[in-house]
């Protein structure tokens, strides 16, 4: 029967200053000033690009970190050299792009437990395994990104795009490439899960990865919104699985509800990484995004239209959805600081 987490995953717990800590320091195998650093995964505004001053290798740090955080090796009775195995696969499977890199895969990562702490945990009970596959989603979540969106790789009738029908092409690749991992005796973390939680473990993470997928951004938030009209609860298996998804969404546009200084740095890598597939385009003589070609964009109004478009109702359904399952309508919520860095980075770029 699977297991679920109570209140020990409440937001109720702030888990980065428990005692867990010097225990957790005792099992890094790294220096001390990394560990400092780490010590801020779950930290909204945490700052995963700092991790290049002492490794480079932010996917593997990050998820051996959370993976002691949570306490998932316990839980699922996972080796640590296996669990060493399948962080350096998911490592060496991204490749070095300005923007979807292993780097933004530690930060979605270190977001998403931040998330489950502070949003997912108001909401009700969620299992251990369902915690364990949003954390794998959001490890692997861009792994095999090529630097290239859907839109190219369909117009260039890339292979990829042949093999996934037009549909969700890249989420699908990435999803392959997680189980391959999966798959590999040396790395199958979850190889001590029943096969009923094996087939609910797959779900999850195939499912979240796919709904990363902006071309299915706005339905899902009308989803979301509907259920908690129609007042469901993550009782309702389908509609937990929706929050699980949308979790993993915040996350992956954490970057627009960031500080500001940080929201800039990340704008910086996708900017280079837009201007790199319009270069691209440019040359092979198909039409260039507008959003891509570095002699047309306005980085200000792209960013003014990034958060208004697609950061902004995503954050704002997320808290309603947090909100929904409080005691106390004007509780301070710690997701909040999510929609005041919405605003500040508004303001910066509105007045650039």
């Amino acid at each position: 029967m699977t297991q679920t987490i109570g209140s020990s995953y409440s937001s109720h717990r702030l888990f980065y200053k428990s005692p867990k800590t010097k225990r957790i320091r005792s099992m890094m195998e790294v220096k001390e000033q990394l560990v400092d650093i780490l010590e801020g995964v779950g930290e909204w505004d945490f700052d995963t690009l700092a991790i290049s001053d002492h490794a480079q290798n932010p996917c593997f740090e990050v998820g051996f970190y959370v993976f002691i955080l949570l306490g998932l090796s316990e839980l699922f009775d996972i080796l640590n050299q296996k669990l060493r195995n399948f962080l350096t696969a998911v490592e060496a499977g991204y490749h070095n792009n300005h923007y979807h890199n292993s780097f933004h895969a530690a930060d979605v990562t270190s977001s998403t437990v931040f998330l489950i702490i502070n949003g997912l945990g108001f909401c009700g009970k969620v299992s251990n395994i369902d915690i364990f596959g949003l954390v794998v989603a959001a490890l692997c979540h861009d792994i095999g990104h090529p630097g290239l969106n859907n839109s190219f790789l369909i117009s260039r009738q890339d292979a990829l795009a042949m093999i996934y029908n037009d549909k969700s092409v890249l989420e699908n690749m990435h999803a392959f490439r997680t189980f391959q991992i999966l798959r590999t005796k040396s790395c199958n973390i979850h190889s001590k899960l029943s096969q009923t939680d094996v087939k609910v473990f797959k779900k999850i993470v195939i499912d979240s990865i796919i709904a990363t997928d902006l071309s299915l951004h706005f339905g899902r938030i009308k989803q979301l919104r509907e259920g908690l009209y129609d007042d469901k609860t993550l009782e309702d298996e389908a509609f937990k699985q929706l929050a699980l998804q949308i979790t993993l969404k915040c996350a992956d546009l954490g970057h627009g509800a960031k500080s500001v200084e940080i929201h800039k740095k990340w704008t910086e890598l996708i900017t280079q990484e837009f201007f790199k597939q319009g270069d691209t385009e440019r040359e092979l003589g198909m039409e260039v995004n507008p959003l891509f070609d570095r002699g047309k964009v306005s980085i200000s109004e792209s960013q003014i239209g990034f958060i208004n478009i697609l950061v902004k109702p995503l954050f704002d359904v997320y808290e309603e959805f947090v909100r929904h399952f409080t005691d106390e309508e004007d509780i301070d919520l710690k997701i909040a600081v999510c929609s005041r860095n919405i605003q500040d980075n508004l303001d910066y770029w509105e007045h650039l």
